[in-house]
């Protein structure tokens, strides 16, 4: 809470593709004419960037009110394409039973978190969400992790962080 939160979407299309952020479920798939009243668009994105292309979309002093679930939607003259992401802050065991009743009925396909308050000797199988796998990275010095869950048929890799050398 407080802090910066930015989520990302890429992409290649061609021809170019134009993207849209909505908050909240469902979002139109393919017609502008068929947006749900839950539905609420955000600014377009005007992305210029090499392929593949990416759009952002920033949360500044984030707050408990932005919890929610977030839809990029991708789309050209060839057709229409989005993913969902949801963000849940403020101590995932305590709120694990709210995820997994927001999982089922939702359309998530990643899910990030970081958590303070878990340790170790809390099994991944614990943490399980239905069609979802998990990629989880435990603090090495105190208790706390960062948890991403993404839809089982979704290629994700944990990656390394560069190691910087000091001056």
């Amino acid at each position: 809470l407080g802090s910066n939160v930015t989520i990302f979407c890429q992409w290649t299309a061609n021809p170019r593709a134009e993207v849209t952020w909505f908050r909240g479920l469902p979002i139109p798939q393919e017609s502008d004419h068929s947006v749900d009243a839950n539905a609420h668009p955000m600014p377009s994105s005007a992305v210029k960037s090499p392929k593949p292309r990416i759009s952002q979309l920033v949360f500044h002093n984030f707050r408990e009110e932005d919890m929610d679930e977030y839809s990029c939607r991708v789309k050209n003259s060839l057709g229409t394409t989005s993913r969902t992401m949801g963000i849940l802050i403020n101590g995932l065991l305590s709120k694990f039973s709210e995820l997994v009743l927001r999982f089922q009925s939702s359309q998530w396909d990643i899910i990030a978190v970081t958590e303070t308050w878990l340790t170790d000797d809390i099994l991944d199988s614990e943490l399980g969400l239905p069609g979802m796998s998990l990629l989880r990275r435990d603090r090495p010095t105190r208790s706390g992790c960062v948890l991403l869950y993404h839809r089982s048929d979704l290629q994700c890799n944990a990656v390394d962080p560069p190691v910087s050398a000091p001056d």
